[in-house]
C-alpha cells in the first residue's frame, strides 16, 4: 500500500499487472481491488464472492 500512496501524490497510479487468479479473489476477498488497479484482471463479477 506503501508504493500505491506514493504513486497517487505524485499524481502517478500503481498497475498490478500478471496478477494470478488466487491473488485476485484475495484482492477481492480483502476489497483491495477497489483501491488497486489491475491490469487484464478478471472481472469481480467472475470470481466468487467471499
Amino acid at each position: 500500500m506503501g508504493a500505491h500512496r506514493r504513486a497517487g501524490r505524485m499524481g502517478r497510479r500503481l498497475v498490478l499487472r500478471g496478477v494470478p487468479p488466487q491473488m485476485q479473489r484475495l484482492l477481492v476477498a480483502t476489497r483491495l481491488h477497489r483501491i488497486l488497479a489491475i491490469e487484464g484482471g478478471l472481472e469481480a463479477e467472475s470470481l466468487p464472492r467471499v
